[in-house]
């Protein structure tokens, strides 16, 4: 509800209303919102993290692994209203700069990981710098979720991931690279 609705309008009676419960109910496991919305949050990012491990473990290469990557955080961005983001950085200011540059971190070794492992399948440059790759690729995804750059009544995510993710793909890809950057995208 909070990824739903943004966090400041959402209220404890809203909550239990929603769930089905008694306002009591809620507070006998939360002592506040706070307290609520941080478990919320270390939940959300548990489960984004597993479903990344799981799409690198089932996958055959890491260009696969990373399509599917990129793909989890399209659709996580998808469903967050961008409400969320606001009350959360202005209003929540400790848990922003705590959980979400949390999750960040996580991204970033998920990424790096990735390159390195591209590196040794002879998928990506052998000389990229991985760290700096990661993060590039990090503030593409934030280009993704902004709505004033890409407004989703003029552009498509699926537009704008394949002439930002994919092209950016193919600059740090090698031959081989490249042919299966073709084959995932087709």
């Amino acid at each position: 509800m909070f990824i739903k609705f943004g966090i400041r309008g959402m209220t404890m009676d809203f909550i239990a209303e929603q769930l089905g419960v008694s306002k009591r109910t809620i507070y006998e496991n939360f002592k506040d919102k706070d307290e609520l919305l941080t478990h919320c949050i270390e939940v959300g990012m548990k489960e984004q993290s597993s479903k990344n491990e799981e799409s690198i473990r089932n996958s055959e290469n890491t260009i696969e692994a990373t399509f599917k990557f990129i793909k989890n955080s399209i659709d996580t961005l998808d469903t967050i209203n961008p409400l969320f983001f606001f009350d959360i950085e202005k209003y929540y200011p400790n848990l922003w700069k705590t959980k979400i540059i949390e999750n960040e971190n996580q991204n970033l070794n998920h990424i790096i990981e990735l390159l390195n492992q591209g590196i040794g399948e002879d998928l990506f440059r052998k000389e990229i710098n991985g760290d700096i790759v990661a993060r590039l690729i990090l503030e593409q995804f934030k280009m993704l979720s902004n709505h004033e750059l890409f407004p989703n009544d003029k552009f498509s995510k699926v537009d704008v991931f394949e002439n930002i993710m994919i092209n950016f793909l193919r600059g740090i890809a090698t031959r081989k690279g490249l042919l299966l950057i073709k084959k995932y995208n087709s």
